[in-house]
This record gives structure tokens, C-alpha cells and sequence, in this order.
């Protein structure tokens, strides 16, 4: 019947021959396709392979090298969640297993493939991989995975089946034949157009394509030279992490310095979070309750040992004023609470609890503390002995007294005569002998006490207070007594007691409450030094702090000179000191401020203070050597500290007494010397800091040094070549060819051949098409002339064509591939502009083309998430500048905006919006790239320019894109990049760049 058919009509015949020529073409097209898809399919699979190892092995180096064992976890779970890999684990170099994702952790993994097929995979769609990584051949462990391909035999037989389905279809509908050539040769152009936008928008990993002999086969080798790129830039990474990873060891080491000095103290200290939870406490805390620190951390001091009062009742939580310290109010020390050990045993404690201020909120408290119960235990023993004893006072040495009140006569013992300094034959028995010698601030307190005890409200007269003696110094005592004798009215008629001198038990009172208060202010000057920026900056407040709780009259630091060449000799001037009123300033003797030591007659102080001992006494009891300097500044007492810092000795911190002798206590130095040591450590990191800075100031020197001395050795290359021409155009050429962007531009110029070839082609079918429509409309008007049986022939033959279907599909079909024509036609231009390689050079560029060949080029990072408006001065000028830099600062600016819209939550399923707008500036022009993301913190803010700070999770910044920018904007073009950013409404960049002048003009800074 067709072979009728065809003999009879001539549209017939060339339906006939397009049917045979397409159906013939189709058929070794797909035979050819799918033999060449499966070589390439397996070749791309194993290369994969060796691609991803050196990238596992790149993010894997640093946490194995740091056994930071939850970032490798991080990796493995990150990289199995993306499609490819079925399972990943790591082995460390002994064989133990850090970390393993998408495998049971109690099955042993597959033995590894030793060869790759596609189709022979163990009877798995599985390629199983064992890699070992090492850093400077050493071996850090092994990683495992296993390659998922299940996607690639599925594709594979997706690909088959289909193939052979549009075969048989094209040759039963020989009209869709075109329908069906154009869909499938833009199917494989749109994947080469969609990897050739990633490579423009500076993804240097792009999907793999097809590899053959084609012109789109040969894209596919192209594509792999820029695995080495990659590489090349994991390398530069980890190396920056190592330089990070050597200052996070330096902190360590300042963290582990400062920690001794909390472990030499010998108080009990910890300290409470917000919460009251216990987040640190010295070895003395361990010794004193009995738990271990990995017991105490992280439990509620109160909950644990501080659960009970005196009483015994319970404290509940809200009344407890430790706990209330974190909440309110200032210092609350206590010389009496009670503690509870880990074995029951209950202790007497005295405790100072301060709170941690920062930023004005309290974030936690330090409670420093003491075992009193010795102490409490003595004390009441004192008591009871002083009870039991009462009756036998004259062979105690207490002063016993015997009144007759109504004569008013006094017995005094001889005990209590000799307690204030006189004979027994010299005081006479009068009241007056004591009331005359009592001090005026007790004398109103005794006498109320007194009278209330002869009233009888008291059962007992008991008084402590001070008595003046013989030599006119007060002693203080205890006075006891209590009324033996009344009249039948019940008038007290005699009364008999005792003196006791308490005046050491006074003093040992004083020293703990000055030892309190001092440890109390100590620690507070040493926290506030040590949270200060620098040492210098919280000098003047921690002297001003030590000053005021040691009761000194001035306070000084001095600190040793490197400028004297004796090796015996010490070099000492002071930086620092606090006075107070009517002391006198020791900076205005000019010898203080500038002196050696030897030399001025303090050689002693040399040695004592290098061994690390500290210097105390009064001035009068000194060498005349020493002495005479000190008694010049009106100094009778002095207590120096030394300061060491990284073990050596450093300077002192004085302490001078000009009104009066004192003695320093034992306790009093020790605590003193936690200052001291404070100092030091705090010095010590400060130094270690600015190393650093100049460490990092002077690699920074260095890598500007090899950048001007590449600059040069480009410029004296430049020279050559430009004595050589043909040498010049071959390396020029060979410098172009391996860059990303020719390669792009080698890419688009190959894909815009095809295309324009299926345009033309698209176009001639076009308008052959409507000529053959006007021969068919021509034959269906003549039918009626026609002989009945052919009439119904033809008709037949219509309606099996379905002739009326392919008159309204045709001209759709041939019309929406010439639209998707003109699509990638458009992209390619884009990507060839974008991409056209930069000289060094600058040229007059016009920013809004820039910014529209840019947005078309980004165009796929940002249609799924915004819609971009281009706000664009038309009357903008050109500026002088680099336009393939300004290409990539537009890109980072525009894809880092999308990045920003997906991260936010949207209220609705409406899109962001991306706004481009372009105008005149006072000084050139102004570029505003504005989004509605998720915003910038005002803190973050300062640190986005920084290089490899990224606001993106782990593993989607690298943080270069905004350092690319602002290089190119501030150091390149002399322009200024802003950000401008509210969180959760949005950022705005904002770049200002100057028109210029044309390269080499008088005004050109790069001349």
C-alpha cells in the first residue's frame, strides 16, 4: 500500500524519502549513542572515583591530624547525604574506627573492588574503595566507601529503553521525526550549557559530561583539567589550618599557666555558671570535700554540700546566699557555713562568694572558701575551759576582780594588775582604777551590759573590750563575771570576775578578716586584669584594687630594662604605681624612673628576687645601702613581690608603709604573690599576642614582598616577549588556554557553532514547512475533483497521519525550539563576555553591561529563589577598570544574595527579590546590590572582609568571595565597598568606583 501510495503522489514520495533518510540516520544515532554512553559511563564512574579521593582527603587531613573526631563525623555524614556515596567510614593509623556514615557500625565493611566495571560489581550496583591518607608520609588512617551505582545502571537502562522507544516512534510518525531530532539533540546541549554556567559562576568542580570524539565529546576532557585547580586549593586550606591550629596551641598553653596559678592557692575555689552549676575548682577543693573534679563538674554546689545551716535544718535553694549572689546583690561572705563531704563528715567553712560581671549581666560567681572547723573546735574548747576553770583563776593568769558594790571597792588580783603593767602594791582598790582605763568607744557598751546583768536581765556579765595599760597602749579582754550576793530587796551587793587578755585571739580575728578581704579584692583585681585587651590597659585599677585591701600608702610596678650591657648588673624602672593622699609620687624622682640596681645598693634584692623570694621588713632594720633611697621616699615598711613571666624574672610589684611600722604576714604574702603571679601570666599572654601580630605583620611583609617581586618578574617577562613576538603570542596563548576563564569561552564558542547550525537548520524547516502547507491545502481543494476512490484514499490516509494534529504541532514545536535557540544563543553571548579574559591593563567599561551579562550568567543560582529587577542608569558613564575583575566581584555579590534568600525561611511560597541599580556618583558611579535574605549581625559585620570567614555552613563557604571583592574594589580600582545589613530584613552592598583616567596618563596609580 505505501509503496502505492508513494508512486502516485509526489508529497508522498518526499514524505517517503524523509521517512527512510531519518529513520535510517535515528537508527544509527541511537546504536552509536548508546555503545558510546556506556564506555563513557563506565570511564566517568572510576574517574570519580580518583577524584574524590584527594577530596576526602583534603577535608579529612586536619580533624584526623587534631583527632577532632566529631568533625570527621560531620564530613561523613554531610558527604552521604549527597547523592553517589552509599556509605563513608574512618580508620585511624592503628585501625580503630573514628567514624562511619551509611554503614552499621557493628558490620564489617566490604573487602575493596579490585578492578571497576560497570556492569560486574560483586552483584551489587556498589564500587567498594579503600584510600590512605597520609600528610608528609605519614600515615593518618584509611578511609572507606563505597561508590553508589545504582543511579548510573538505572540511567543507563532509562537511556536504553528510551532510545529504542523514540527510534520506533520516529519511524511510525515520520512527521515528528523533527520534533523529536530537535528534543534530542537540546537535551544534550542543555546539560553542556548547564555545566559551562557552573564553571562561570565559579564552581570549579562541575558535572562531568560525555567524553568521545564529537565536538561535545571533546568538552568532556576540557572539563577535567580542573580537577588539578581544585586540588591545588585544598592544599592552600589546609596549610592556612595548620597556622590556626599552631595559635589555638598557644592559648592552651596561656589557659595552662593561669590554671596554675588557681592550683597553688591554698584555698578552696570554684566556680558556678548562671545556673549555679560548679564549671571549675582547684586541686585544694578536692582535698578539703573528698570529690574528684570530674564529680564536681557540671553539679549545683548547693544541691551537693552547702544543703544545710548551722542548725542543721535544711536551705532551701532560694534562700541561700551563696546561690542569691548569682541573682543580686554584691559579696556575701560568711566566716561560719556548713559544707558536706563526699563521706557525711559535716565541716566548718569560711566563705567569700563573689559574682562574675560581663558585659553589666552576671554570668556565674567565684567562691573562694576555708576549713574552719579546727579552728571553730578550739574555740569552743577555749570557751569551756574558760568555764570550767572559772572557780581556779588565780592559777590561770587570768585577772580576777572582787566588787562591794555598796562601798564601791574593788579587789584586784595581782594576775590583773600585772595584765596592765603594774605592781601589786600600786593600784588602789578603787572602781575608778578600771572605769578610768576603759577605751571611750567601749565605755558605753560595758556599762550597758554591766547594768543589765545587776538588773538581772542578764544572767551573766560578759564584755570584751579594751583597757589602757601602764605603757598607754589599749589591750582588749575578756571580762567576766557575775553578781554572788543581794539584799532582801535582791540589790546586788557583790560581784566577783576575771580579766582574761584576748588581745592575740583580736589580732589572729583581724588578720582573717584582713586575709578575707584582701583574697576577696585580689581576686577581683586579677579578674579584671586578666579580661582586660591589653596588661598596660588594666594596670591602673588593679593597683588601685591592691592598694586600697592591703592598706599600703603605695602601690608600684617595676619592671626590668633591656638596655644595660653588664651581665651582672639589672637595669629597673618603674611603669606603674598608685599613692595615696600625701604619700608622694615615686615618679617624680627621676632616679626611679631610670636606675640599676647593683649600682644604687640594692644587689641583695638582685638574687633573692631571681630565685622567686619575696622581699619584706622594716626599712629600719635594712642594709644602710638599701635604706637610705627608701627613707628618702618616706618608706618604714616594704614588702616586694616578684614577677616571673615564662620563668623569668620580669620586675616586682612594691609595697610601701610610710606611716608607720608593719609586718607583712605569711598570709598576706601569699596572697599578695597570686597577684604577682596574675601580673605575669597576664604580661606573659599580651607578649604572646603581639608575637603573634608581628608574626602575622611580617609574613604579611613577605607575601608582599614575592608579590612585588612577581609583579616585577612579570613585567621584566613582559619586556621579553614584547623583544620577541612569536614567542610572546605562543605563550600568551598557552597561558590563556589553561585558565577557567578561556576554557569558558572555548566552551561557549563551541557550543555556538551546533547551535547555530540547528538554528539555521530550524529556520530553513520553518519556512519549508509552510510551503509544503501550502501544497497540502492546495491537494485537499481538489479532492472533489478527483475520482471517488482515490478522494477516499487520500482522506484515508489523513486521518492516519493524523494530518490536522501535525498542522497545529509543527509549526509550535519548530517555534519553541527556535526560542530555546535564542535562549542558549543569548547564555553563550553572556558567557563569552563574562568570561572574555582580562589584561592587566585597564579599559573603559560599562558597569550596566557588566552587571547584565553577569545576572544572565548567574542566572541559575538565583531563578529558583528570587526574581531580580535591574534598576540601571542609562546615562551611567564608563569607568576605567578591569572588566573581568569586576565580572567576578558582581557574581560573588549576586550569588552570595541567592545564598541568602534560600537560607531564610519564607512566610509564604513567594519568591526573594535581588535588585541591581546602577548611578552617577560625586566621584565615579555607584553599584547597590540589595536582598530581602536572612541579613548580617552587626558583629559579623566586622569580619565578613576578613579572608576565609565565611556566614555559610561548614562545607558551602569558603570565605574568599567578599576578600575577592574587596581586593578588587579598594586595592585594584581605588573605589569603597560598604555593607549595609539588618538581620532577618536584608543586606545591601554598596560600591563606589571611580571613573579614572586611561592606562598610563600622569593621574594612574598602576603606573
Amino acid at each position: 500500500m505505501n509503496r502505492s501510495f508513494t508512486g502516485r503522489s509526489i508529497r508522498s514520495r518526499m514524505l517517503l524519502a524523509a521517512i527512510l533518510v531519518e529513520g535510517t540516520m535515528l537508527t544509527l544515532l541511537v546504536v552509536n549513542s548508546l555503545r558510546l554512553l556506556s564506555g563513557q559511563m563506565t570511564e566517568q564512574s572510576a574517574r570519580h572515583v580518583s577524584q574524590m579521593n584527594p577530596v576526602l582527603h583534603a577535608a579529612l587531613i586536619a580533624p584526623l591530624a587534631q583527632r577532632d573526631s566529631a568533625t570527621v563525623q560531620a564530613i561523613l555524614d554531610e558527604c552521604v547525604r549527597t547523592q553517589g556515596i552509599d556509605y563513608l567510614a574512618v580508620h585511624d593509623s592503628l585501625g580503630r574506627l573514628v567514624a562511619i556514615s551509611g554503614w552499621p557500625r557493628d558490620k564489617a565493611l566490604p573487602p575493596p573492588d579490585q578492578g571497576f566495571k560497570l556492569f560486574v560489581a560483586n552483584g551489587t550496583p556498589r564500587y567498594n574503595v579503600v584510600s590512605e591518607i597520609t600528610v608528609a608520609k605519614q600515615k593518618l588512617g584509611d578511609v572507606h566507601f563505597g561508590l553508589d551505582l545504582s543511579q548510573i545502571l538505572a540511567a543507563h537502562r532509562q537511556l536504553l529503553s528510551q532510545g529504542f522507544a523514540i527510534a520506533l516512534g520516529e519511524l511510525l510518525l515520520s512527521a515528528g521525526l523533527l520534533t523529536v531530532l530537535s528534543f534530542w539533540l537540546t537535551r544534550h546541549l542543555t546539560a553542556l550549557t548547564t555545566a559551562s554556567e557552573s564553571v562561570a559562576n565559579g564552581n570549579l568542580t562541575p558535572p562531568l559530561v560525555w567524553e568521545g570524539a564529537d565536538d561535545i565529546g571533546r568538552l568532556g576532557t576540557a572539563f577535567n583539567a580542573m580537577s588539578r585547580a581544585v586540588r591545588d586549593r585544598i592544599r592552600e586550606l589546609t596549610d592556612a589550618r595548620d597556622v590556626q591550629a599552631s595559635l589555638v596551641r598557644d592559648i592552651a598553653d596561656a589557659h595552662q599557666r593561669l590554671a596554675e596559678i588557681t592550683d597553688t592557692m591554698g584555698d578552696g575555689l570554684y566556680v558556678l555558671d548562671e545556673e549555679g552549676r560548679i564549671t571549675f575548682a582547684n586541686p585544694r577543693v578536692e582535698e578539703i570535700l573528698g570529690w574528684s573534679s570530674q564529680e564536681l563538674l557540671g553539679q549545683t554546689a548547693h544541691d551537693l554540700f552547702h544543703r544545710q545551716g548551722l542548725e542543721g535544718n535544711p536551705i532551701p535553694r532560694e534562700s541561700c546566699e551563696v546561690t542569691q549572689v548569682l541573682k543580686g546583690g554584691g559579696v556575701f561572705r560568711s566566716n561560719d557555713e556548713i559544707f558536706s563531704r563526699k563521706d557525711g563528715q559535716l565541716l566548718h567553712v569560711s566563705l567569700v562568694s563573689t559574682p562574675i560581671i560581663r558585659g553589666g549581666r552576671r554570668t556565674g560567681a567565684v567562691v573562694s572558701f576555708q576549713d574552719v572547723t579546727e579552728l571553730r573546735r578550739s574555740a569552743q574548747a577555749l570557751k569551756e575551759s574558760e568555764e570550767r576553770f572559772a572557780a581556779a583563776i588565780d592559777g590561770s593568769g587570768d585577772g580576777l576582780w572582787d566588787w562591794n558594790i555598796p562601798a564601791g571597792k574593788v579587789f584586784y588580783s595581782n594576775n590583773w594588775k600585772a595584765m596592765i603593767g603594774y605592781s601589786p602594791e600600786e593600784l588602789s582598790p578603787e572602781l575608778a582604777e578600771w572605769d578610768s582605763r576603759l577605751h571611750p568607744d567601749d565605755r558605753d557598751r560595758t556599762f550597758q551590759a554591766l547594768q543589765r546583768h545587776l538588773d538581772g536581765v542578764l544572767p551573766r556579765y560578759l564584755s570584751e573590750h579594751r583597757i589602757r595599760t601602764r605603757q598607754g597602749h589599749y589591750i582588749w579582754v575578756l571580762d567576766r563575771g557575775s553578781v554572788v550576793e543581794r539584799d532582801a530587796a535582791g540589790k546586788p551587793t557583790r560581784m566577783i570576775g576575771t580579766h582574761a587578755n584576748i588581745t592575740l585571739r583580736k589580732s589572729m580575728e583581724r588578720a582573717l578578716e584582713q586575709r578575707d578581704r584582701l583574697l576577696e579584692a585580689v581576686s577581683r583585681a586579677v579578674a579584671g586584669l586578666l579580661n582586660s585587651e591589653t596588661w598596660e590597659g588594666g594596670i591602673p585599677e588593679f593597683l588601685y584594687t591592691l592598694g586600697i585591701a592591703s592598706e599600703a600608702s603605695r602601690v608600684s610596678i617595676f619592671r626590668r630594662r633591656d638596655d644595660v650591657e653588664s651581665e651582672d648588673e639589672v637595669g629597673m624602672g618603674l611603669v606603674f604605681e598608685w599613692f595615696r593622699e600625701g604619700a608622694g609620687a615615686l615618679k617624680d624622682d627621676p632616679a626611679a624612673l631610670n636606675f640599676n640596681m647593683r649600682a644604687a645598693g640594692f644587689g641583695r634584692w638582685i638574687d633573692e628576687l631571681q630565685l622567686d623570694r619575696v622581699i619584706h621588713g622594716q626599712v629600719a632594720s635594712l642594709p644602710d645601702s638599701e635604706r637610705t633611697l627608701l627613707e628618702a621616699h618616706g618608706v618604714q615598711s616594704i614588702l616586694v613581690v616578684p614577677v616571673r613571666v615564662r620563668g623569668v624574672w620580669w620586675g616586682f610589684i612594691g609595697f610601701d608603709e610610710c606611716e608607720g611600722g608593719r609586718s607583712w604576714s605569711t598570709s598576706e604574702q601569699g596572697v599578695l604573690r597570686i597577684a604577682a603571679r596574675a601580673l605575669g601570666s597576664k604580661v606573659e599572654r599580651s607578649e604572646t599576642r603581639l608575637e603573634l601580630e608581628a608574626l602575622v605583620v611580617e609574613r604579611t611583609r613577605e607575601l608582599d614582598q614575592k608579590n612585588l617581586d612577581l609583579i616585577a618578574e612579570m613585567d621584566a617577562r613582559q619586556e621579553i616577549e614584547a623583544s620577541n613576538r612569536d614567542v610572546l603570542i605562543e605563550l600568551e596563548q598557552s597561558r590563556k588556554m589553561e585558565s577557567i576563564g578561556r576554557l569558558a569561552a572555548g566552551i561557549a564558542h563551541e557550543i555556538n557553532t551546533p547551535i547555530q547550525f540547528l538554528g539555521n537548520n530550524l529556520e530553513f524547516l520553518k519556512k519549508s514547512y509552510s510551503q509544503l502547507r501550502r501544497l497540502v491545502d492546495a491537494h485537499e481543494s481538489v479532492l472533489t475533483e478527483l475520482p471517488q476512490d482515490k478522494a477516499a484514499g487520500l482522506s484515508s490516509l489523513a486521518t492516519e497521519v493524523n494530518l490536522n494534529y501535525l498542522r497545529e504541532e509543527i509549526p509550535q514545536a519548530i517555534s519553541e525550539s527556535l526560542e530555546g535557540i535564542q535562549r542558549v544563543t543569548k547564555i553563550v553571548r553572556a558567557m563569552k563576555e563574562f568570561s572574555h579574559p582580562g589584561g592587566t591593563e585597564k579599559v573603559p567599561v560599562d558597569v550596566n553591561e557588566c552587571l547584565v551579562t553577569t545576572s544572565t550568567v548567574a542566572r541559575n543560582e538565583w531563578k529558583h529563589l528570587a526574581d531580580l529587577v535591574l534598576d540601571l542608569d542609562p546615562a551611567l558613564p564608563y569607568i576605567q577598570g578591569l572588566p573581568a575583575e569586576l565580572n567576578q566581584v558582581f557574581l560573588n555579590l549576586i550569588v552570595n544574595a541567592a545564598d541568602a534568600i534560600g537560607e531564610k525561611v519564607p512566610a509564604d511560597s513567594g519568591k526573594g527579590v535581588i535588585t541591581l541599580s546602577t548611578r552617577r556618583h560625586a566621584q565615579g558611579v555607584e553599584i547597590r546590590i540589595a536582598d530581602n535574605g536572612v541579613g548580617i549581625d552587626e558583629q559579623v559585620q566586622k569580619k565578613i572582609f576578613d579572608p576565609f570567614f565565611t556566614t555559610k555552613r561548614v562545607g558551602k563557604g569558603t570565605g574568599q568571595g567578599l576578600t575577592v571583592c574587596y581586593q578588587v574594589v579598594v586595592n585594584r580600582h581605588g573605589g569603597t565597598i560598604l555593607c549595609q545589613s539588618v538581620l532577618g530584613a536584608g543586606t545591601t552592598f554598596i560600591l563606589r568606583l571611580p571613573l579614572g583616567t586611561p592606562q598610563g596618563s600622569p593621574a594612574d596609580p598602576w603606573e
